[in-house]
């Protein structure tokens, strides 16, 4: 096989934030829920526009409940650290069309990333995705 076919049967790719989300006015973003029902594995990969001015820092919840009633901060120990130890994904002026990532370790079976702006006075673009991978079963695009 191919690594390409590799990938496409291996991970389940999802919509987190809207890329066409427009930040402005020191708002926070929360993203679409993801339910890791039949994988183990999973990270949010946040890209970047034009960031005109603000910080836009991230934070996972996760809970039980499909409509997150029961949303709860996720501790530093349920999180994957980037290259340097942080858990977090923080975006200042001077990261225009970035991409950087968060992952996710706990075991609670929904999860979803936000986005906090601080500081902002005509804003910029975030997207972000979520990858899922490790799934109970192969392949991971036939996973509701």
């Amino acid at each position: 096989m191919g690594a390409e076919l590799e990938l496409n049967t291996q991970f389940k790719y999802q919509n987190a934030i809207d890329p066409a989300a427009i930040f402005a006015g020191n708002t926070t973003k929360t993203g679409n829920t993801i339910d890791r029902q039949g994988f183990k594995a999973l990270e949010f990969v946040i890209i970047s526009g034009v960031l005109t001015d603000a910080v836009y820092t991230t934070t996972l919840e996760e809970g039980d409940q499909a409509n997150m009633s029961d949303a709860a901060t996720v501790a530093d120990k349920d999180m994957i650290p980037n290259v340097g130890g942080t858990t977090q994904a923080s975006f200042a002026l001077t990261d225009d069309s970035v991409c950087k990532k968060v992952g996710y370790k706990g075991n609670k079976r929904y999860v979803r990333v936000k986005v906090v702006q601080s500081g902002a006075t005509t804003g910029g673009y975030l997207c972000a995705i979520a990858v899922q991978g490790e799934p109970d079963y192969v392949p991971a695009t036939g996973i509701p």
